[in-house]
Formats: structure tokens, sequence, C-alpha cells
């Protein structure tokens, strides 16, 4: 048993937005958001993100028709990375395990099936 425990407290952290004044100020990864360590996808995270403002920021004139949707994708992913870690936690700390499955401990399903699934059904390995 240890003698004194380390304690880290995490927390959770999501930018109302993606862009500021009009696009000339944009953050990424964990700027944007942070996700909790038992996910696994911080990395992943920023990746994205970067992909996603390479594909809309060609030049500038492409930049300001496409910010928007820029905005849209990675403050959904956002969300989605954070929701994502919040139930996995809560899984792990009380012990809310669905009896007929293995946990994904820090698995981060593909942004596209997640957003088409319930949620639920990525969290679990029901193939053993």
């Amino acid at each position: 048993i240890t003698q004194s425990p380390i304690v880290q407290v995490i927390t959770d952290v999501l930018a109302p937005q993606a862009t500021y004044y009009d696009g000339r100020i944009v953050l990424l990864g964990d700027a944007l958001a942070t996700f909790r360590p038992h996910t696994g996808a911080g990395a992943s995270q920023a990746a994205f993100d970067a992909l996603q403002l390479w594909e809309n920021m060609k030049n500038w004139q492409e930049w300001m028709k496409n910010k928007s949707s820029y905005e849209d994708l990675v403050m959904e992913f956002a969300r989605y990375g954070v929701r994502h870690g919040q139930k996995l936690g809560n899984l792990s700390q009380f012990g809310h395990y669905k009896v007929d499955g293995k946990l994904k401990m820090g698995f981060l399903p593909p942004f596209e099936k997640a957003l088409q699934s319930e949620e639920d059904e990525l969290l679990y390995d029901n193939s053993t």
C-alpha cells in the first residue's frame, strides 16, 4: 500500500469556438479541447484539427469561405472526444461495466462511425 498516494485531478476543457477574430486566430489540439488521458487521443485530435485546417485553408479566399464548415467539424470532434472521455472515466471509476462485453479503454472510434452509431456500442467489444 502506498504511504503517500498521488492524486491527479482530471478536468475537461472545451473552448466555446475554434476560430476568433473572423478566422484570424485558430485553436487546434489541446488549445481547443483537452481529452482525458485514458482516451489516448490527444495527438489524434491535434492531427485531425491540423488536417481539417489544411483542407480548408488552401488560400485566404478559400479559408474565408470554408471557416464555418471547419469550425463545425472540429468543434463536433472536440465535443465528441470530451464526451467519450467522460463516459470512459465514469465507467472506469464507478464500475458500471456492461456484464456481456469488454470495455475498450483508450479507444476513440473513427469519427465518421461515431457520428452514425450509438455511443454505447462503440465502447464495448462483444466479439469474445
